[in-house]
């Protein structure tokens, strides 16, 4: 590749002495252009070695003959790149390839090589690695290797007499580790070579990276085909010397229009460019954004914008002879199948010659109906929630593929009729566009005025192929919903989606309703519903914990209410209510259970007045000790200790044989004012040393027998004093 080197015109004045820079060759030196010139040094040494031996190839006029690379693994550690090009003679490896910015491409576009690096990338990876020459009848084997001085040397190591063609490896040992790297390196970095090498990859399979399918490919330019999000942008790729390198899109701001920058990054494309075209870095890395490669950036971007232009209005002329409607949905799918979105946005009209194409760019495929005096367009099409359709009134219509025209002939039922439609020609269309006669007209109307004006909307709409609602649709049939009532599922995790918690049942299919039974009502679907609190918020947990007992209480009381013991409660939503209570003895298990859980109201309030009482030295816990409650009876009957905690140990009895707690609680509402049974206060005015341990962080959860044994001693103490 030719080097584009800028020289100035210097003038010179007054110059007293003159000298030129230079660069010394020490270790620093060469570790900087060895190891310090690339970022990825696996793929630098990949891309490398295949351009040089693509170069090799050119020169030996042997451009289609693949060049062999060999993939380290575990019985051959190594990778090399191999090619049968001219190959270079002892002179050539001792001189010309031992030299930094020494090449013999610097002055022809032919060749990717220029810099005279690109044979030494190896060193970024290694310090040593080998390199076997074929020239006219001799094999020489060479060690290229850093020196203890830290410099590059070479050294022959063999020669022989050979009969293979000229050509050249390089190759070097690879750290098990990176086996894998170099693997993905080779298949990302020579994907858009055009003569792919021959992979030797030992004991594995391998396949380059696949390029998507080319939708458009022109002499300097390559458009795949889309893939993913619509919205979605693409890197831009500038192709030179079959390297790929990602174009810095921001560079052309102010080149390239918002229209063109917009076409640029939403197509996937792959700019190619001959060799010196683009200006590109010493690593080959990156591009040089120079005057040269911006120009040619700008220069390719616009041609390809032309091209896209011509090539559509050359395949548009095929849809010329069919009316608009049906020749703008082509023209769409064009557009799709060539880019994956629509490109017109960035067509001129003043581009193309195509009379169908030029008027869909003029009006952007927007037909405007105008003011309809007997008729509103209407454009049904499914809700985003997947429930139902949408409805949206048009003015402005757009030609879409996979949308029926129609005309809702039909006085009553006809909008019902189009969406059953809707729904069983999913596949082929996803809306409908329906013409409807106005309601709010105020005077009559022959008919022949609402033909002529259909007639005016079919001719502004293009000439779709219109459909008659009462001729593609059937009647709508009616349909009974079935009666349905539901059990709790206690079986499955907990779930948040209500309806996930019911096992549904069909009235008398699944049922038999006629022995009554208990219920729940349910409204909104699968919402628990009670007759003074229209909604009871119970979880999953609640339903668990409040229905098995709500049937235990009523089956107590089943002979009373005069029904038989039942195995479960029943929920039964508002539409099946009427027809279950006609056929039985059925009986709301709401107000049942708050009639008879009165009953054991009276536990309720130990239990509340226990709750309330603030905890003094986690005497709650210890309530439940058998231990605890021996000490609290060795206490005199007058000791302020033991009457404090007499009632709570009532209480704590009371909660343990009562089977309805969780129901009490939930129908019986706490009154406003609930007395403890003691006060922490009273308690410390008259034992002050309990005071003293739980003012200083003590923790009295993690008490034990033997020190509540003290405590209790200390209590008997003070009570005797008062004896």
């Amino acid at each position: 590749m030719k080097i584009t080197t800028h020289v100035q015109d210097v003038e010179k004045q007054g110059v007293i002495a003159e000298g030129e820079f230079t660069i010394k060759g020490s270790a620093q030196a060469f570790e900087i252009l060895s190891s310090g010139l690339y970022s990825d040094k696996v793929l630098a040494v990949v891309r490398e070695l295949s351009c040089n031996a693509v170069d090799a190839h050119i020169e030996a006029n042997k451009e289609d003959e693949p060049f062999l690379i060999h993939l380290p693994n575990r019985l051959e550690p190594f990778f090399s790149v191999t090619d049968n090009g001219i190959g270079l003679s002892h002179d050539d490896v001792m001189g010309l390839y031992t030299t930094y910015f020494d090449s013999t491409k610097d002055n022809s576009n032919d060749f990717i090589g220029a810099f005279g690096l690109g044979s030494k990338s190896p060193f970024s990876y290694s310090d040593r690695f080998e390199v076997t020459s074929r020239f006219e009848g001799m094999k020489r084997v060479y060690q290229i290797f850093i020196n203890d001085k830290g410099i590059p040397a070479v050294a022959l190591f063999a020669e022989a007499n050979t009969d293979e063609c000229n050509g050249l490896q390089v190759k070097l040992t690879i750290r098990p580790e990176d086996f894998s790297r170099f693997r993905d390196r080779t298949r990302s970095a020579l994907k858009y070579f055009p003569v792919k090498p021959t992979i030797n990859a030992g004991d594995g399979y391998f396949n380059f990276d696949a390029l998507p399918d080319s939708a458009v490919e022109e002499d300097g330019w390559i458009a795949y085909k889309r893939s993913g999000n619509y919205h979605q942008n693409f890197d831009l790729v500038a192709i030179q010397g079959h390297v790929p390198y990602k174009v810095d899109t921001s560079q052309l701001k102010k080149r390239l229009n918002s229209h063109e920058m917009t076409f640029i990054r939403g197509t996937q494309l792959a700019l190619k460019f001959g060799i010196g075209e683009l200006d590109i870095v010493a690593s080959r890395e990156e591009l040089q954004y120079t005057e040269k490669s911006l120009a040619a950036l700008e220069t390719r971007c616009r041609e390809i914008i032309r091209t896209v232009a011509q090539l559509l209005d050359k395949r548009a002329w095929k849809f010329n002879r069919l009316g608009y409607w049906a020749a703008s949905i082509e023209l769409g799918v064009l557009s799709s199948t060539l880019f994956g979105r629509n490109v017109f946005d960035y067509v001129s009209e003043d581009d193309v010659k195509c009379p169908t194409l030029r008027k869909y760019l003029r009006i952007r495929n927007k037909i405007d109906t105008g003011k309809l005096e007997l008729h509103d367009i209407v454009l049904y099409s499914p809700a985003y929630n997947g429930r139902g359709f949408g409805r949206q009134p048009m003015r402005m219509v757009q030609p879409e593929k996979g949308m029926a025209v129609m005309i809702n002939d039909m006085k009553v039922g006809g909008i019902k009729r189009t969406k059953q439609w809707l729904s069983d020609n999913a596949k082929t269309y996803q809306r409908a566009l329906v013409i409807n006669r106005r309601r709010d007209l105020k005077t009559t109307h022959a008919e022949t005025e609402f033909d002529k004006e259909i007639k005016k909307i079919e001719n502004l709409l293009g000439k779709p192929t219109v459909l008659q609602v009462s001729t593609v649709t059937n009647a709508m049939p009616t349909h009974k919903r079935p009666k349905v009532m539901f059990t709790f599922d206690s079986s499955r995790n907990r779930d948040t989606r209500k309806r996930m918690w019911w096992k549904k049942l069909e009235v008398v299919a699944d049922v038999d309703v006629t022995d009554g039974g208990f219920f729940i009502p349910l409204y909104k679907g699968t919402q628990i519903r009670d007759e003074n609190d229209d909604n009871v918020n119970w979880s999953y947990t609640d339903l668990k914990t409040y229905l098995p007992q709500m049937l235990e209480l009523l089956n107590q009381h089943a002979q009373d209410i005069g029904v038989e013991q039942q195995k479960q409660i029943y929920a039964i939503p508002s539409l099946s209510m009427k027809e279950v209570m006609k056929h039985g003895n059925w009986h709301n298990a709401f107000a049942l259970t708050k009639k008879y859980v009165k009953k054991h109201a009276t536990s309720l309030d130990f239990i509340r007045r226990f709750e309330n009482t603030e905890d003094f030295l986690d005497v709650k816990a210890r309530l439940n000790d058998k231990w605890f409650l021996d000490m609290l009876d060795e206490l005199s009957d007058t000791s302020e200790f033991k009457l404090a905690l007499e009632p709570m140990r009532n209480a704590v009895t009371t909660q343990q044989q009562s089977k309805y707690v969780a129901l009490l609680k939930s129908f019986i509402k706490a009154p406003n004012t609930i007395q403890p049974y003691y006060r922490p206060s009273n308690l410390t005015n008259r034992y002050p040393m309990l005071s003293f341990i739980t003012g200083h962080g003590y923790n009295a959860a993690l008490a034990t027998q033997a020190r509540w044994r003290q405590y209790f001693t200390y209590i008997t103490l003070i009570d005797e004093e008062d004896i």
